[in-house]
């Protein structure tokens, strides 16, 4: 198929758009589609190499349409430069105000600023508080009849004498003698202990309670 017999099959010309063979080949699939034709053999056989031959021809002729068609540019606006905000005049006044209040700030804290060369003298040394340990020994002294010996405060609870260390030699020939004398023991022969065979049970007599005869 070439260009010329595409464009008589949808009844195109050489100047045609996409958009006006698109609105062709819906024109032509309507009137020749196999469904709204007669329902003869003839009729449905001619349909439907008519819808063939015409959906050939669009296929062919929508690229080059496509590459034909001109590119239509989105024009942008440029909006319109606003025009600058003028500042009343007591937000003048306020600024002046301002400047004013932090020029005089300025000059009063460089007035009270020290010079650098003098020095800071460092705070004198904060005295510590002595306690009087006296006054607990004197309250005692008050308190009690006879005097404190040699100065030293009494306690209630009386020391314990260490007793005199004994000697662990001593201990030692305990263990040694006790040790011999088990030795000995294992060593002699002992009496006979075995059970002779009960050959005879005696009878027991009845005991009555306590305080009945």
């Amino acid at each position: 198929m070439d260009l010329k017999t595409a464009l008589d099959i949808l009844n195109l010309d050489a100047a045609t758009t996409l958009a006006e063979a698109k609105k062709a080949y819906r024109a032509l699939a309507k009137q020749y589609h196999p469904d709204v034709m007669d329902k003869t053999a003839s009729a449905e056989k001619d349909a439907e190499s008519r819808m063939k031959d015409i959906n050939l021809a669009f296929r062919y002729l929508a690229p080059f349409l496509k590459l034909n068609a001109p590119v239509k540019k989105a024009s942008v606006k440029t909006p319109d430069p606003e025009p600058p905000e003028e500042k009343p005049e007591t937000i003048k006044t306020w600024e002046a105000v301002f400047n004013h209040c932090r020029q005089a700030l300025t000059r009063f804290f460089v007035q009270q600023k020290p010079p650098q060369g003098n020095p800071k003298t460092p705070p004198p040394p904060k005295q510590k508080l002595k306690r009087n340990k006296e006054d607990f020994r004197t309250v005692l002294k008050n308190i009690k009849t006879g005097p404190l010996e040699n100065g030293k405060i009494p306690s209630g609870r009386p020391k314990k004498k260490n007793p005199s260390p004994k000697p662990s030699f001593g201990y030692y020939q305990r263990y040694r003698e006790l040790k011999r004398t088990m030795k000995s023991g294992r060593s002699g022969k002992n009496p006979d202990s075995s059970i002779n065979p009960i050959t005879k049970i005696d009878t027991v007599t009845r005991v009555n309670a306590v305080g009945k005869d």
